[in-house]
C-alpha cells in the first residue's frame, strides 16, 4: 500500500568567510586556503546541533584562527535571540577547536566569519508500508 504524505525537510547551511587579519576582504584566497576554509565549515557544520523548533533563524559568529589553530575571539554578531540556538553555534565552534594549524601561505592569523542558517524545505513524498 503506498501513503502520500507531506514532510518537511529541515536543512542546515553555514557559510564561512576568511579574512587574512592584513588583507582587505576582497582579495581572493589561494586553493590552499579555500579548501582550509572548507575544512573548517565541514568540521564546525558536524557539530552543530541546532534546537528544533526554531526554523528561519540566522546566527553570525566571528572569531579569529591563529597560526596554530586555536581560536580567538569569538564573538555573536548577530545572534538569533533565543538562547538555546545562540548556545548550540558558540558550542559547535568551541568543541571543533583548536583547528590544524593555519596553512603556510596564510599570512597571518586569519578572522572568520560564519554564519550559521536554517532553511525549511517543504516536499512531498510516497511511502510504500508492506500490508499485513
Amino acid at each position: 500500500m503506498r501513503i502520500k504524505s507531506a514532510f518537511l525537510l529541515l536543512m542546515v547551511v553555514c557559510s564561512v568567510t576568511l579574512i587574512p587579519a592584513d588583507a582587505e576582504p576582497s582579495r581572493s584566497l589561494n586553493p590552499e586556503i579555500k579548501a582550509y576554509v572548507l575544512k573548517v565549515k565541514e568540521i564546525i557544520q558536524k557539530r552543530w546541533e541546532p534546537p528544533k523548533g526554531y526554523e528561519n533563524k540566522h546566527i553570525i559568529a566571528t572569531f579569529s584562527i591563529r597560526k596554530n589553530g586555536e581560536v580567538a575571539n569569538l564573538v555573536l554578531k548577530v545572534p538569533s535571540g533565543i538562547p538555546a540556538a545562540d548556545e548550540a553555534a558558540l558550542k559547535a565552534i568551541n568543541e571543533s577547536a583548536p583547528f590544524a594549524a593555519l596553512p603556510a601561505s596564510a599570512p597571518g592569523d586569519a578572522r572568520i566569519v560564519f554564519s550559521f542558517d536554517y532553511k525549511e524545505l517543504e516536499g512531498k513524498g510516497e511511502h510504500t508500508t508492506a500490508n499485513q
